[in-house]
């Protein structure tokens, strides 16, 4: 392997996960603001290609994407992430800095279109363990076989292209209004405090959660976190999920 390849394997969608699944954007309160939704595609290559949109009609959103290519890992049919990207919008239309990951080139860039535009790159760490867009993947082990934590990297723009190593782990109920014996779970997502800039981002981060249905761990069910970093915080909720269940009250 070389240096310029990430060294982490993410579990293979499910048939019915490829194909778009609505959902909608809610604010803080509960109020439904916007469309969202989660693509997963197969080009003829066999790459996996995964899109999400998010955010406010007519106002600030975010565009997510990811490529992604098969492999074989102990003869089961995994995935290995070759690009990201995310790129995002203010609420009046204007773009804001857009984040690229080139995992094969081993490189992150973050490109600001202001009236200075300007691009600054960083080498990914060796090992790789970058991942910042198939997120409903790679937590998907959690809650099979005994596994309830997940650890793993992310780039970043703000304040200065960086990487930094996250936890994820998963919690007992689906917080703030589930049950303990809900099959819905909430799964914790922040900075894992092992640097100075990691443990102070952890101190002042908003909550980042995910949630997954352990019933059936490859269907999207929903997130929480800034539409973009500085920016307003959201829930993406899979249609058909009841978004009083995790909003909370």
């Amino acid at each position: 392997m070389s240096h310029a390849e990430s060294v982490v394997n993410l579990p293979y969608p499910t048939p019915d996960a490829f194909g778009v699944t609505p959902a909608s954007t809610f604010d803080e309160t509960g109020k439904r603001v916007g469309d969202a939704s989660i693509e997963i595609s197969l080009r003829e290559d066999g790459h996996v290609m995964l899109k999400m949109l998010s955010g406010y009609d007519d106002g600030a959103r975010v565009v997510l994407g990811a490529e992604l290519a098969p492999v074989t890992v102990a003869e089961t049919r995994m995935l290995r992430v070759l690009r990201e990207s995310s790129h995002s919008f203010d609420p009046d239309g204007k773009p804001l800095v857009k984040l690229d990951i080139d995992h094969v080139e081993g490189e992150a860039s973050c490109t600001d279109p202001g009236d200075k535009a300007s691009r600054s790159t960083m080498p990914l760490p060796s090992p790789d363990r970058v991942v910042n867009v198939p997120l409903n993947l790679l937590l998907r082990p959690l809650g099979q076989d005994g596994v309830k934590v997940v650890n793993t990297q992310a780039f970043f723009c703000l304040g200065g292209a960086r990487v930094m190593g996250f936890n994820a782990v998963l919690q007992d109920k689906a917080e703030p209004n589930g049950a303990p014996d809900d099959h819905i779970r909430e799964i914790r997502y922040a900075p894992d405090g092992k640097s100075f800039i990691s443990w102070v981002a952890k101190a002042v981060a908003p909550k980042i959660s995910f949630w997954m249905n352990t019933q059936d761990p490859g269907a999207y069910v929903a997130h929480r976190m800034p539409l973009y970093s500085k920016g307003p915080i959201v829930y993406v909720i899979a249609d058909g999920v009841d978004p009083k269940r995790l909003i909370a009250r």
